[in-house]
């Protein structure tokens, strides 16, 4: 469990991403969302849900940027967390199938 500070960092990290996002300052938002999925996988594993967020929210900013290959990736590693985490028939793991399917036809 990250320190209040920690997770107030993350946060605010995020909603910056999310601003510079709307603005079209798509390279700014990706390296902060990159640094957001390493400080959530440091904090909590890979194997949680604010990671697994962590790493979608990454996915839809590289696919702004039209980077879809590894948008693709980060989509399947999320499916692949989550399937273990709630099963492989959870409705969320069909979404980010769904997902890796958009993000496949590009």
């Amino acid at each position: 469990m990250p320190t209040p500070a920690v997770a107030e960092l993350i946060d605010c990290l995020s909603q910056l991403a999310a601003l510079y996002s709307e603005t079209k300052r798509l390279d700014r938002s990706a390296t902060l969302l990159e640094r957001v999925v390493q400080l959530r996988e440091g904090i909590v594993g890979r194997d949680r849900s604010d990671a697994t967020r962590a790493l979608i929210d990454f996915a839809e900013q590289l696919i702004q940027r039209r980077n879809y290959q590894e948008a693709e990736l980060l989509f399947s590693e999320a499916a692949t967390v989550q399937a273990d985490m709630r099963g492989k028939n959870h409705p969320e793991v069909a979404n980010l199938y769904l997902r890796i399917a958009e993000t496949a036809a590009g």
